[in-house]
């Protein structure tokens, strides 16, 4: 007799350049294997763990491969279900109807991107499942990693934008209108673009070293750019050419100019991300092979023997460190923008991220590094550095321009600052902050 209550796992049969194809920017084919077949791994011991507990029925719902293969892979405990369907929407549509037709009350969809679930959320689903039409597990990104019906909704799949960030909200929107009740569980980040990636990195399996190198006294200076081609040469003549301890790697969001074909002449790795300073340094630190990171602005030049500052700085007892602020502008204005600045990383232990932060990379990953926001990502990681030990301000300075507070004046440059500082506090969305930031206006 079928269980009220079906479990679905979607996954595929890991192919080199067919896989997950948005960490092809950062990783070879065969490193994004590797990683998808960790995450299939992870899902599979869940789901396993969870269906002997609940007593759900469970079907692996597959794409890709023969049968034999795919059994090969996950076992022959599951019963395996080829997708079909022309759209994500339709395949998923398909999953449900075929479930209810067996006698599900209570049907559940999971994918094998987010390393963050957990038995209990599935236990949650079901659970609201028998009070709610749908339930649906919200991703950092936009998506949704779960979605949970009591019975087939077309509308809910049907010409559905799949793959970007306003699948989750349209979703809601689409529910909505249908007067169906839904509820929520936790947001999860799921893995989908290198920048996902940094919380494995924090708890790496043994199956994965070799995708993940790190090698021992190696500083990885991480560059975000985006139209950078006047300031960058400047910025990669003090940074140096990678050599055996020293990795160079520019992440480049989405430029128009020449920026990549410079970094590439330099000797860096170049990788192309998705737009945005923190999902930009998340991106580089990902593929990062270095014992300790730097995080370093385009336009920011870093001080003789920087290298040996920085592991010195870090076999002493501090959590991270930060450079001097020196703006390359003569004016007394700037001048005290510099001391405001290096007082505040003194006394206060709060440097932003013009002044190149450094820290191990093992206490990065398992802070699970920068938020992916386009703003603030800088205040908000050194306030959860400050939680955990000394943030040391090393008496060299890097030089950085003085563009931006050129470009709107000093003054108006720092008020907007503050006005972001308050907002954030007072809890506003980044995306609100960014808006404020960038249409350069005071609240």
């Amino acid at each position: 007799m079928a269980s009220p209550e079906h479990l679905i796992l979607f996954a595929r049969y890991p192919e080199p350049g067919k896989t997950k194809t948005r960490l092809l920017s950062a990783f070879s084919p065969e490193s994004v294997v590797d990683i998808y077949k960790h995450l299939l791994d992870y899902t599979l011991i869940l789901v396993r763990d969870f269906s002997s507990q609940q007593g759900c029925d469970v079907s692996l719902y597959v794409s890709g491969g023969t049968a034999q293969e795919m059994g090969t892979l996950v076992g022959d405990d599951f019963r395996l279900v080829e997708q079909t369907g022309d759209t994500l929407g339709d395949r998923m549509l398909n999953a449900v109807t075929y479930a209810s037709e067996l006698g599900a009350e209570r049907t559940v969809i999971i994918g094998t991107d987010c390393l963050e679930l957990i038995p209990d959320d599935l236990t949650k689903a079901f659970e609201l499942l028998q009070s709610h039409d749908l339930v649906l597990g919200p991703a950092q990104d936009g998506g949704y990693y779960l979605i949970g019906l009591q019975e087939p909704q077309p509308s809910i799949f049907d010409e559905m934008p799949w793959g970007t960030n306003t699948v989750f909200n349209e979703t809601l929107n689409r529910a909505r209108n249908r007067s169906l009740d839904t509820a929520l569980l936790e947001i999860h980040n799921d893995i989908d673009y290198p920048e996902d990636l940094i919380p494995l990195r924090g708890t790496l399996p043994e199956s994965l070293r070799a995708v993940f190198p790190q090698k021992q006294g190696t500083l990885s200076v991480i560059i975000p750019t985006w139209n950078e081609a006047e300031k960058l040469p400047a910025t990669l003549t003090k940074v140096g050419r990678p050599h055996n301890e020293l990795e160079v790697i520019v992440v480049d969001g989405k430029s128009t100019d020449t920026t990549c074909d410079i970094a590439e002449q330099h000797g860096c790795r170049v990788i192309r991300s998705n737009p945005g300073r923190g999902t930009q340094m998340n991106a580089g630190a990902s593929v990062a092979s270095g014992e300790f990171l730097l995080f370093l602005h385009a336009d920011t030049q870093l001080p003789d023997n920087y290298e040996l500052l920085v592991s010195e700085s870090l076999k002493s007892n501090v959590i991270a460190g930060a450079f001097r602020l020196k703006i390359d502008h003569s004016s007394l204005d700037m001048r005290l923008t510099e001391w405001g600045a290096n007082w505040r990383s003194r006394w206060r232990q709060l440097p932003y991220g013009d002044q190149a932060i450094f820290l191990k990379a093992d206490t990065f990953y398992a802070m699970h590094g920068y938020r992916n926001w386009p703003i603030m990502e800088d205040y908000e990681l050194i306030h959860r550095l400050r939680k955990l030990g000394t943030i040391r301000l090393l008496s060299q300075a890097v030089t950085t321009s003085g563009r931006r507070w050129m470009k709107i004046g000093v003054w108006k440059t720092w008020w907007r600052n503050q006005c972001c500082i308050r907002m954030y506090r007072r809890g506003h969305s980044i995306e609100k902050i960014r808006d404020a930031y960038y249409s350069q206006r005071s609240l």
